[in-house]
């Protein structure tokens, strides 16, 4: 039946640590062997587990002194509580190493489980009740030995050491049991070796009242009732074996119980199960002889027996995962320490495998264990790429995950490291960030600096040792890798560079082929191309070698390689690839400036998911299609219709300055939650381009200026027109002779319409198209118009010896002798043809210069009429003349 209590305290003297347990279930049952008696339902809260076994088998003495045994049931009769049941019990007799073996974890971390006792007798007739105690203590972790130097506790506590589970080089300490009532040891039970026993007194003020034959024995004690109120117990051993048993229950009636635990430091002076183990004179530090510290000493193991369960066991105490892999790295110096391992491969450290005993063996270095573990692995699942996820981890051959107690930036640089990604922007995730994973979880409380090479070189609580479920996960986002092209001249070839470790580096050529170019030239947001391109060798160091993709990897680092900085090569050997550039279009628009946005990229055209697709986003498509980025607009769901392929890109995040949208921040490529119904599109607003200037007139261009030549008189028309969305708005202005810009003129959609033009309308006209969406967006271009005028009236000019004049002018007297010169001169455009003529039968011109009529020297013969002829030789009709009459005059004599 159930015996309650309110404090028990377990102090399991193998362990570094002891707890206080606050008992509500411990089980004290009589029943026949097989019957629901021996099976029970314990309940144990979260973070406990089932402890303790069968104390006694036997048969009651005195039957009238209890009711008749219920067969099916544990008996709930008074006579049957183990505290008061003196006179029916008769002595112990021992019991196999079966029925001793605690049961630790078998209900750990469950609300219940159910536990069948282990024994049954074999011969019924002697026995009638089996007697068990079951209890729930906290898992080891809580155990705190080196904290307990005085407790209190009420009417009874259980003290066991055991050798079963964990072996100790030696134990030490001294403990004071105390209470203000009679304290009895209800129940011991030691079995322990020769020189094990001989080192444990037990007694109460001058009277001893256990001491261990130096035979090593077997002794059941009951009820012992100790004259005054205080034990003491003694323990000095040297060591601790397998079959080592010491069990004792303390009760007192009434009064409390103080237990005081002094001279204790150094009680464990060596934790076997805690022992330094080593890998010597192998290639790295995943193999070599198999080396142990053990009293302060290195030494080896025989190979006597030894396997895979044997190898699993060192490996996974190292931190690293068994490979099967049989080599022999040389003979060790120094002690054997251990031989004839026995293994079943959940052990903790060899030393809890069965094994000859410490120094016991038969055997030469030459037989000295030799292994080859391989390291830890971990992985990130459930993210959008490599780069970010659930932390896994491939321990012990299994996949498991990471408890996110104390999980922090420092443990994601590790992991982001240890996985070849910078560890610059690590972000740490807790409560199953990425889902929840499954199988054991590995590690817990995991403490980094943020420079260890792995998680598992991080401090932790063991492997396999948490208080967490699997909605504690731990996860982390990386930084991924970054890669360029280095030297071929454009953004989409060159030298294969990894930045790594903060520094970038190269890789070598060897296998490399059509498929890793695929993943290098996707990564970058390319198209795959050439894959034996070269560009040069690099510098630094040489990252990656060996590397074995499908092509279908999102990351050089997701393929198979050699690890980092490993290789056989030169720079010479340095990868290059020639990458194709991804193109983009817009379908189903209107126009060539809008519709739903495709990318050309892997080989295939796909879309854009609309997924916080934006105007900024827009202005990137815009602008890689050649339109304005400004008031670009952004549509979604489908806005010029369904496409059809694969999604390409998702949740794309542009500043609005990025060359494509493959540039712009994104997930990755094809990691998508959508449909094509909420497809990406854009309507890209464009122009003005370049303007066209037109006219029914005919136009010339003159040293890359049009223009128009026209007569005084004449209507003409010009038109200026451009592409451009929304419809832009084009005015016409004429310059003056400063470049100053005149008022709008008036105009039509871009036409500008002179009539009866005159010479003052000659001159740069300038079309001006701005597009009212685009701010700032605005062309112009120039003609010039030049009217055609004149001859108009002829003016003279006289200049002479004596006087000018100007004006009209006609008739000139001039003396013989004198100089004169008469300039003719006329407003036309372009130049007018200018000639003097003198009224002879000859109709030749005179010679003259600019219009300019010379008479040096005058005489008589050169009286006269003169007459000036202007001709604009563009309009041949157009004529104008004018004559003076020249008459010379010799000098007058005295």
């Amino acid at each position: 039946m159930a015996v309650r209590c309110r404090s028990f305290i377990g102090i399991l003297l193998w362990l570094v640590s002891v707890s206080f347990i606050d008992c509500e279930t411990a089980y004290g049952c009589y029943g026949p062997p097989g019957s629901p008696c021996t099976q029970h339902t314990l309940s144990c809260a979260e973070g406990q587990v089932l402890a303790f076994y069968k104390i006694s088998y036997g048969k009651k003495r005195d039957q009238a002194s209890c009711s008749v045994l219920q067969e099916d049931q544990c008996s709930t009769s008074a006579c049957c509580q183990y505290e008061n049941s003196i006179k029916d019990m008769e002595p112990f007799v021992d019991a196999s190493l079966e029925d001793r073996k605690m049961v630790n974890g078998k209900c750990a971390n469950q609300q219940s489980c159910v536990f069948s006792s282990p024994y049954t007798p074999g011969n019924l007739t002697n026995y009638n009740y089996v007697h068990y105690w079951y209890g729930c203590i906290p898992t080891m972790r809580n155990f705190n030995l080196m904290n307990i130097s005085q407790l209190t506790t009420s009417k009874e506590f259980l003290l066991y050491f055991n050798g079963i589970s964990r072996r100790d080089l030696g134990i030490k300490c001294t403990c004071d049991i105390s209470s203000n009532d009679l304290i009895r040891i209800a129940s011991l039970y030691i079995n322990l070796s020769p020189e094990s026993c001989s080192k444990v007194k037990i007694s109460s003020l001058n009277q001893t009242l256990f001491n261990c034959s130096n035979d090593g024995v077997v002794v059941f004690f009951q009820y012992l009732n100790v004259t005054g109120q205080q034990i003491k117990i003694e323990i000095d051993v040297a060591s601790v074996n397998m079959d080592d048993v010491l069990w004792m229950y303390f009760h007192s009636n009434v009064g409390d119980i103080d237990v005081s635990c002094t001279d204790c430091e150094g009680r464990i002076q060596q934790n076997v199960s805690a022992l330094t183990y080593r890998l010597v004179g192998g290639r790295s530090q995943l193999e070599g002889r198999v080396e142990v510290l053990y009293n302060n000493t290195w030494g080896t193991i025989c190979d006597d027996y030894w396997g895979p369960e044997e190898e699993m066991v060192v490996c996974r105490h190292l931190g690293y995962n068994p490979t099967g892999i049989k080599e022999f790295f040389g003979s060790g110096l120094g002690p054997i320490w251990l031989d004839d391992v026995l293994c079943t491969g959940s052990e903790a450290s060899l030393a809890d495998c069965k094994h000859s005993g410490w120094q016991r063996h038969n055997c030469d270095h030459r037989e000295d264990i030799s292994v080859v573990c391989k390291d830890v692995e971990y992985r990130l699942v459930e993210g959008s790429g490599s780069h970010e996820g659930r932390v896994e981890v491939f321990f012990n051959n299994q996949w498991g995950t990471v408890c996110d107690h104390g999980w922090g930036e420092s443990q994601a640089r590790v992991v982001c490291k240890q996985l070849g990604f910078e560890t610059t922007q690590a972000k740490a995730y807790p409560l199953a960030h990425f889902g929840e994973g499954f199988g054991p979880i590995w590690l817990d409380e995991v403490s980094c600096t943020g420079s260890e090479s792995s998680l598992a070189t991080c401090r932790h609580r063991g492997w396999g040792v948490h208080n967490c479920s699997h909605s504690e996960d731990a996860s982390v986002v990386c930084k991924r890798v970054s890669y360029r092209l280095v030297d071929g001249g454009v953004p989409h070839a060159g030298r294969v560079e990894v930045f790594h470790n903060n520094q970038w580096g190269t890789i070598c050529d060897d296998g490399w082929g059509v498929e890793e170019a695929a993943v290098v030239c996707s990564q970058l947001g390319f198209n795959p191309g050439v894959s034996k391109a070269y560009f040069g060798p690099g510098s630094g160091p040489i990252w990656l070698d060996d590397v074995v993709c499908s092509g279908a990897e999102k990351s050089i680092t997701d393929c198979r390689h050699t690890d980092w900085s490993v290789h056989n090569c030169d720079h010479r050997e340095d990868v290059s690839v020639a990458c194709k550039p991804v193109t983009y279009r817009l379908v189903n628009g209107t126009g060539r400036h809008e519709g739903r946005v495709e990318v050309f990229f892997n080989n295939a055209w796909g879309t854009i998911c609309g997924y916080g697709w934006g105007d900024e986003d827009a202005a990137v498509v815009c602008n890689e299609r050649g339109f304005s980025s400004a008031g670009a607009e952004a549509r979604s769901a489908a806005y010029f219709g369904e496409g059809v392929g694969s999604i390409w890109l998702t949740e794309v995040a542009c500043a609005g300055i990025e060359p494509t949208v493959g540039e712009c921040s994104h997930p990755d490529w094809a990691v998508h939650n959508c449909t094509h119904e909420n497809d990406a599109s854009v309507i890209c607003k464009y122009g003005p381009g370049e303007l066209l200037i037109s006219s029914a007139t005919e136009i010339m261009v003159v040293e890359g200026q049009q223009l128009i030549n026209m007569k005084e008189g004449d209507n003409i028309s010009l038109s200026c027109a451009t592409e451009c969305v929304p419809e832009c708005l084009i005015d016409w202005y004429k310059t003056s002779a400063d470049n100053i810009y005149s008022d709008p003129l008036p105009s039509i959609n871009g036409k500008l319409t002179l009539t009866d033009v005159n010479k003052n309308q000659s001159g740069s006209y300038y079309c001006i198209a701005v597009n009212p969406d685009v701010l700032g967006s605005t062309q112009t271009k120039a003609i010039i118009l030049n009217v055609i005028y004149g001859p108009n009236d002829i003016q003279l000019t006289l200049l002479s010896d004596i006087l000018a004049m100007e004006g009209e002018i006609k008739r000139l007297n001039i003396m013989a002798g004198q100089n004169i010169s008469v300039t003719c001169y006329t407003d036309c455009y372009p130049t007018c043809l200018i000639n003097w003529y003198k009224s002879t039968t000859v109709r030749d011109p005179l010679p003259t210069l600019k219009g300019q009529l010379s008479l040096t020297k005058a005489n008589r013969n050169q009286s006269g009429f003169y007459y000036c002829s202007a001709i604009n030789p563009v309009i041949r009709n157009q004529v104008k003349t004018k004559s003076v009459d020249v008459e010379v005059i010799n000098r007058l004599l005295n």
